[in-house]
């Protein structure tokens, strides 16, 4: 009786670690998924070779007396760019302002006003989910349209419906809403879009009496030697040093992106090395269950093979068998798994992420390998047995 206490207890566990190991494995492998889907969500809908330079207060002029003020980007600045690099690069000054008072007959909100060209759909992507985006004849009538963020829409329109032709009162002037844009990830430069009211920039440089004065540039496609090369043109025309880090601020989208990318890549080297662990230990149960199972049915095998049972028809029972109760704790890991990342799921929002294909074909992956080495360990075993005489077999397992 205490021997098959001792072995019950010992199949039990090595069940269960074939259970937890394919488990482990399952579940980590969707979080770093998450991992990967967060990180990359919040440069979400950026250009990724693009880049920002937004003006500062540089330490000192290229003479070395102080700088009174900060700088901004000029049309001559953007003149002069476009002679150096021509069609070949996309360049879009923008502005904004943050905080600003926006309002309707129905309710109100602190937006951000960005004044923006048509071409900044190219820098950033707008996720328009009513009207259209500016365009080129909006910014050439200088139109006081405007494309509203969802969140803006939801304060100044709470009662819902189309707000598509509405009127909402930006600074005390009147703009019509031709579009309603929910925006992309967590990163923003001129304020997130989901908060944000764009207009077009000419409207703005009209308002604001700024006509030909940018808060900051946007480019792309822009490499770091483009970058240097538009530092050096914007610090000749501003007459401070190109090496000055008070001058400027440079947000690049595809520096962002390799950094992200090195991320995830230690944080998968990680994972997988964890997860690599816990299959071995599944492994290692399946290899002790077999071990256990065969010792406990060593007279039986015997017995069988006195009475003239030949070794495949054995090595069939036996494995049929084994592998039996072990996908049935496989089978019962992956549907856990499952469940757990289908929650994770729903309740960061990354529908269909992480029980898609690549989780099935793992959990094909790692279950085959399982039963690979069952299989092994069983012929190895069995032939062991067969290869003695029935009545050595019971003498040997008494």
């Amino acid at each position: 009786m205490m021997t098959v206490s001792i072995h019950n207890n010992l199949r039990k566990r090595s069940l269960f670690g074939i259970f937890w190991g394919l488990l482990f494995i399952l579940v980590m492998y969707g979080g770093a998924t998450i991992i990967s889907g967060m990180l990359h969500k919040g440069i979400s809908g950026f250009s990724k070779d693009s880049v920002f330079i937004l003006p500062g207060k540089p330490s000192e002029h290229k003479e070395g007396y102080p700088y009174e003020e900060a700088w901004n980007i000029t049309d001559m600045d953007l003149k002069r760019i476009k002679a150096r690099f021509g069609t070949s690069l996309n360049i879009c000054p923008a502005s904004s302002i943050y905080s600003l008072p926006v309002s309707t007959f129905s309710g109100s909100f602190s937006a951000t006003l960005r004044a923006v060209p048509p071409d900044y759909a190219q820098i950033e992507q707008p996720s328009i989910v009513a009207g259209r985006y500016i365009n080129r004849d909006d910014n050439e009538r200088a139109a006081k349209v405007c494309v509203i963020g969802t969140e803006v829409y939801r304060s100044l329109f709470p009662e819902g419906g189309c707000c598509l032709g509405s009127t909402v009162i930006i600074a005390g002037n009147s703009f019509t809403v031709v579009g309603v844009d929910s925006g992309g990830g967590n990163f923003s430069v001129n304020g997130k879009t989901d908060m944000s009211i764009a207009i077009p920039l000419k409207t703005w440089g009209m308002l604001t009496n700024r006509m030909g004065s940018y808060d900051f540039l946007c480019l792309s496609p822009a490499s770091d030697k483009i970058c240097e090369e538009v530092i050096s043109l914007l610090a000749e025309e501003h007459d401070f040093q190109s090496t000055d880090a008070l001058a400027c601020s440079i947000i690049s989208v595809s520096r962002m992106t390799k950094a992200i990318d090195q991320i995830i890549a230690l944080v998968n080297i990680l994972i997988w090395v964890i997860g690599i662990g816990t299959l071995f230990s599944g492994i290692v149960g399946a290899i002790s269950f077999t071990i256990i199972n065969l010792k406990e049915r060593a007279r039986e095998i015997g017995i069988r093979r006195a009475i003239g049972a030949g070794k495949a028809q054995i090595l069939m029972m036996i494995i049929l068998e084994t592998l039996g109760e072990e996908s049935y704790r496989c089978i019962l890991a992956v549907f856990v798994s499952a469940m757990i990342l289908f929650m994770a799921e729903r309740l960061l929002g990354f529908t269909g992420m992480l029980v898609n294909q690549s989780f099935l074909m793992l959990s094909g992956i790692s279950y085959l390998t399982i039963v690979s080495i069952t299989m092994i360990i069983c012929i190895v075993i069995v032939n062991r047995l067969c290869e003695n005489v029935p009545i050595q077999v019971l003498n040997n397992y008494e």
